[in-house]
């Protein structure tokens, strides 16, 4: 039997549970068959991250743009943490102005400038003020143009350590408990999880 997603073709989404959105998208109902995780999934990465925010998403990212291969764990079912799922809006302030000159230096570049003028080119921006909506669209689309691999729904468990080295972990989700291998991997639980 199988699962019913809504595909919204103008963001390059799937949305479980047919979740309703207030885009102005022509969007159809599609039927993909069940499949559990790991059928899904290559079965060892160069590097896994253990956390979508900011940080986890910006370490993915830049990895995978690198040449590695990634797999990003998210515990819920959205990537950007607090900005998008507990109203962490909007972001700081980040720029100062230079001595001497009184010209405004942006000090957030890279990654971050990048999302940010994608926000804005969306619309989805006003001053530093943001929808987190398009944040987790932004993030998402920016994950699968770099090749990464989301797991979401995705409880980090435990480490498997060989000395002082983490050589896989385990993961809860629908599927169960899911071992990953990886040559690297980058906590960005926000808690230490992993590390701990």
């Amino acid at each position: 039997m199988g699962q019913m997603l809504l595909f919204v073709p103008k963001y390059d989404i799937i949305i479980s549970n047919t979740i309703a959105l207030s885009m102005d998208s022509f969007c159809k109902i599609c039927y993909f068959t069940e499949k559990k995780a790991e059928e899904n999934m290559e079965k060892h990465y160069d590097l896994a991250v253990i956390g979508g925010g900011f940080s986890g998403c910006a370490a993915a990212l830049a990895a995978a743009r690198g040449g590695a291969k990634v797999l990003l764990v998210e515990r819920i079912n959205a990537l950007g943490g607090a900005p998008c799922t507990m109203a962490v809006n909007p972001f700081m302030r980040n720029a100062t102005t230079l001595p001497g000159t009184n010209e405004r230096k942006q000090l957030s570049q890279g990654i971050f400038a990048e999302i940010y003028d994608a926000l804005k080119a969306e619309g989805a921006t006003r001053d530093n003020i943001f929808n987190p909506e398009y944040l987790k669209i932004i993030l998402n689309r920016k994950m699968k143009e770099a090749g990464v691999d989301l797991l979401f729904n995705s409880l980090f468990v435990s480490a498997k350590r060989e000395g002082d080295r983490v050589v896989s972990v385990t993961v809860a989700n629908k599927s169960g408990l899911t071992e990953l291998e990886a040559d690297f991997f980058v906590d960005a639980t926000g808690d230490a999880d992993v590390a701990y």
